[in-house]
């Protein structure tokens, strides 16, 4: 990788000014972009000391300042930074609603970027520069919910990358309690009384394969013998049958009373999933979703 391809502001270590109350705290990883196979890429959180795969969710110390995920990145030859919405913070992902080349912006979501605005919320191009981030402060209780064209979440420990590239003039982190609210007031009415497990709306909170070391889960359900060398098998020795592998896995996880995060750790792990399907979160969802389905 080339020098050009790391992010500009990461290089030259200017954080936008309403993110830098935020520099010292212990939120950010590196990323790295993996393209699946629907095209889009997947940005898989990175481990600062060593340039693997972070397991963050469960190792707290993969969580460090902005400098040193900075650092990591140029060392690693790494895509970028982001940060963990942990307490205190929240964030509104905008997706697939801006043309990178004639930056047009679907009227639904530009709607949605102006009163961002009109509250003095930080906003940015996303790192595909297809979407828009909206960041701010947060009180609230904690969510993960995708709700048509956006996705809303608060102190919720979700990875979010940072591209830097601002609009608008922010200088401060506001509260993003208000904005994130009123839209899921419009577009899922009843949403602060729909079950937790579903988010409000219908849809499976998204699985997080970090949060989990897939060994540690192994053990912990007494499959390591049943399942460890299913999930270290190179793709290659498993020719049109990455499937019947990949349900073998998830089935015999679920059926051992595994959580869906323990289920992703696994797959995400597996080299047959990787192959099928490289870095891309939302076949994880759907493959544990259906899998699931069928056990169940």
């Amino acid at each position: 990788m080339r020098d050009e391809q790391i992010p500009e502001f990461i290089i030259e270590r200017k954080l936008p000014r309403a993110l830098a109350e935020l520099r010292s705290e212990p939120i950010w990883m590196p990323f790295k972009l993996v393209r699946g196979r629907n095209g889009k890429h997947g940005k898989i959180p990175r481990d600062w000391r060593t340039g693997g795969v972070a397991y963050w969710g469960k190792d707290p110390s993969c969580r460090v300042t902005w400098g040193t995920a900075c650092r990591a990145v140029e060392r690693f030859r790494l895509h970028g930074v982001g940060l963990v919405l942990a307490d205190g913070l929240g964030a509104i992902d905008l997706d697939d609603c801006r043309d990178p080349d004639t930056r047009m912006v679907d009227v639904e979501a530009l709607a949605i970027l102006k009163r961002a605005r009109a509250c003095g919320l930080y906003t940015e191009i996303s790192v595909s520069g297809t979407g828009y981030h909206v960041l701010g402060a947060a009180k609230g209780s904690p969510l993960n919910r995708k709700v048509g064209s956006f996705e809303a979440y608060r102190c919720c420990n979700r990875f979010i990358t940072i591209s830097g590239r601002q609009v608008g003039d922010a200088t401060r982190l506001v509260s993003i309690d208000g904005l994130i609210e009123d839209l899921l007031d419009r577009f899922a009415p009843g949403w602060d009384e729909a079950p937790s497990s579903t988010g409000g709306c219908g849809k499976p909170v998204e699985v997080d394969p970090h949060r989990h070391d897939w060994r540690d889960v192994l053990r912990r359900y007494r499959l390591v013998g049943e399942l460890y060398d299913a999930i270290v098998r190179p793709a290659s020795s498993m020719p049109g049958r990455r499937s019947d592998l990949i349900y073998k896995i998830a089935a015999t996880l679920i059926e051992a009373g595994a959580t869906d995060d323990e289920v992703g750790a696994c797959l995400w792990a597996c080299r047959c999933f990787q192959s099928k399907y490289p870095g891309d979160y939302d076949a994880l969802d759907r493959e544990i979703a259906r899998i699931g389905a069928k056990v169940g």
